[in-house]
């Protein structure tokens, strides 16, 4: 019997490989379905309570700070230029409140696709990332799961999305992460809630 040896830098350029094939943008792709203005700020949600979500165009603005101070019921997260960072690390909310976190993909490379799903306490991160990645484009990579709070669309570089919902109200830190393609992995942050 042979046996084979496979050399770090062929596992490590399939890797690439592969990412990169995860991460492609196509041409045209499919607008995805979302509530409309309306049902966001009614509060729907699916059937995993799940808050539904917005997609409206990036502002043309400069960028704001992390809490937009216009707006004690929101906050703006962006990620670190083409990096699979958040530039908000952290936030604070009060349990019970309503909240809309607006993610302005502020990425230049078409790669760079980005959300922003807020999880429970204790959420296995890297089950969550399994089931993102099958439930694929066509969801948002946001699977249908209870340990999802909320979650913005997906945004393109340049757009803006926003979800709007009820913080939980059990005091706690509450994980947030990018299920695009595998960016869960780096692009995490937490929501701090108190009483």
């Amino acid at each position: 019997m042979q046996t084979y040896r496979i050399r770090p830098a062929i596992v490590l350029s399939f890797a690439i490989a592969l990412l990169a094939g995860c991460i492609g943008s196509e041409a045209n792709p499919p607008e995805p379905q979302h509530a409309s203005p309306a049902a966001v700020h009614a509060g729907e949600t699916t059937a995993s309570g799940r808050a539904l979500s917005e997609r409206t165009p990036a502002p043309a603005e400069a960028a704001a700070p992390a809490v937009d101070p216009t707006r004690k019921d929101a906050v703006v997260i962006r990620p670190v230029g083409d990096q699979l960072e958040f530039d908000t690390a952290e936030f604070t909310a009060r349990a019970g409140q309503t909240l809309t976190i607006i993610f302005e993909n502020t990425a230049t490379s078409e790669a760079m696709s980005h959300n922003v799903v807020v999880l429970t306490t204790g959420a296995d991160i890297n089950r969550l990332g399994a089931a993102a990645m099958a439930a694929g484009e066509a969801m948002d990579y946001v699977p249908d799961d209870p340990a999802v709070v909320a979650a913005t669309p997906l945004a393109a570089p340049g757009e803006t999305v926003e979800v709007t919902f009820t913080v939980p109200d059990q005091p706690g830190a509450y994980p947030f992460v990018c299920t695009f393609a595998g960016h869960y992995v780096m692009m995490q942050g937490i929501m701090q809630v108190t009483s």
